[in-house]
């Protein structure tokens, strides 16, 4: 069963004992003591967001068990005191959906509030929740194809914590919802895509990438952290490469993307720059592609297979070892056949 909750700042919650920031709807059987467990997602950055609403997929634990959060964070003018308002609007997955809900359809197709100005209440119907019915693919042509989700996909895969910095035109809301449908199913939740997220709040609340949109020359988009990869694409204009270079912390790293090439290439150690706390990137998926990733290159976009190709290095390797090794014997048989010869 599916869940929603509405938060914002009135004079009276669902409870009496209740004002301030508290929960105005909730559907009726969510258990209450997962509102404390929402609390941490209702924030909103303004500095980030800049006034757009700020959407999120996040998961929690409550029972023991993960629950999936579909969020959307909007200003709601002032509260009953003349403060600054903000209303938060969760759908909340039970643990039994996360297999089979997809995150990006509720994202892209589910109605979510800006105002709330009934009376305080329970919903007795659980929210309906569309199927998604577009790709959301159109929003990356801006920024050098959609060959760039598969890479953030793969990324956040190996456990890397991702920053996605786009630019004001590109909508944040399209770019969420299509780097989730570059995630298997299973994993979507598990992963979690943030929009308009510092990185504290992203990465304590169960996320691994976060997207920024914002001008070339903010301040706050060249802001870094340590261990954070960030793919900056508010001046990209070109596909990402096989290897391409992603900024981790404060040093420049180039991360091998040779598993999404036509082409496998050796990256060797010398082009490696390590950061002061390196993140392992293992993109190597195997025979088997996940489901929800690109899994081929098309010529006309130029966009990346994520099979990965055998390597060619370790090869020339090996056989260079073994020709080195066969002059070396020969070279030692004969000076060893000219001593024995002579001694006698």
């Amino acid at each position: 069963m599916s869940y929603e909750v509405v938060n914002t700042s009135v004079a009276r919650g669902l409870s009496s004992a209740h004002s301030g920031f508290c929960d105005v709807l909730r559907t009726r059987g969510l258990p209450e003591e997962i509102t404390p467990l929402l609390a941490p997602l209702n924030f909103y950055n303004e500095k980030l967001a800049k006034g757009k609403p700020a959407y999120g997929v996040r998961s929690i634990r409550f029972g023991g068990r993960m629950w999936g959060v579909v969020s959307r964070v909007v200003l709601n003018g002032n509260d009953y005191t003349g403060r600054q308002n903000r209303l938060a609007h969760h759908v909340i997955a039970s643990p039994s959906e996360l297999e089979t809900l997809c995150p990006a359809a509720v994202l892209a197709g589910y109605t979510f509030r800006d105002t709330c100005d009934e009376a305080p209440r329970y919903l007795d119907r659980e929210p309906e929740l569309p199927e998604i019915a577009e790709s959301f693919d159109d929003v990356w042509e801006c920024m050098g194809g959609k060959g760039w989700r598969s890479h953030i996909a793969a990324l956040a895969l190996s456990g890397s914590r991702v920053v996605v910095l786009i630019p004001p035109s590109a909508e944040g809301r399209s770019v969420v919802i299509s780097i989730l449908l570059g995630i298997p199913l299973q994993r979507r939740w598990e992963v979690g895509v943030v929009e308009a997220s510092s990185a504290e709040q992203c990465w304590a609340h169960n996320a691994l990438i976060r997207v920024l949109a914002m001008d070339a020359n903010d301040a706050e988009g060249d802001r870094s952290w340590p261990g954070e990869v960030v793919v900056d694409l508010r001046r990209q204009s070109i596909p990402p490469s096989a290897k391409q270079e992603l900024i981790v912390g404060q040093q420049a790293t180039k991360l091998d993307f040779s598993a999404f090439a036509a082409t496998s290439q050796e990256l060797s150690a010398s082009e490696t720059e390590k950061s002061s706390q390196p993140i392992v990137v293992d993109i190597d998926f195997g025979s088997e592609t996940p489901e929800g990733i690109d899994d081929q290159r098309d010529p006309s976009s130029g966009e990346y297979s994520t099979q990965s190709t055998p390597s060619v290095g370790s090869s020339k390797v090996f056989w260079k070892q073994t020709i080195v090794w066969f002059i070396l014997g020969t070279v030692v048989g004969a000076l060893a056949g000219f001593f024995i010869v002579n001694l006698k």
